[in-house]
C-alpha cells in the first residue's frame, strides 16, 4: 500500500463517518424538537432614575508635592548583562537561576 493509496482510504473513512454523525444528529434533532422548553425572560419594567452628573463633585489633580508615590529608584536596563555580571548576581540571589550555568 502507498501513500496515495492510504490517504484515499484514510479520506474516505472520514468522510462516512462525518456523514452518519451528521445523519444521527439531523434525526435526534427532529425528535428532540417536540420536547424542547423555551427558556425564561425576564423583563425590567421600571428603569433607574437618571444621575445628574453636574452634582458630582470633581477632584483637583495633585501636585506633584502633594502625590504619595513609591519609587523604586533609578532603573537600570541595558539590555544586555555579562557573563561574569550574571553570575555575580545569581551568587548574591538577585536573580533566580534555574538552569546550571557552565563556566569556562
Amino acid at each position: 500500500m502507498n501513500w496515495t493509496t492510504f490517504l484515499i482510504y484514510l479520506l474516505g473513512t472520514y468522510l462516512v463517518y462525518y456523514l452518519v454523525n451528521v445523519l444521527l444528529d439531523l434525526l435526534i434533532r427532529t425528535k428532540r424538537n417536540a420536547r424542547v422548553k423555551p427558556f425564561p425572560v425576564y423583563q425590567i419594567e421600571t428603569e433607574p432614575e437618571p444621575i445628574d452628573a453636574s452634582l458630582i463633585p470633581e477632584e483637583e489633580p495633585l501636585t506633584p508635592e502633594e502625590a504619595q508615590v513609591l519609587s523604586s529608584g533609578a532603573l537600570e536596563a541595558t539590555g544586555a548583562v555579562k557573563l561574569d555580571r550574571l553570575l555575580m548576581e545569581a551568587q548574591a540571589e538577585a536573580i533566580e537561576c534555574t538552569k546550571k550555568i557552565l563556566q569556562s
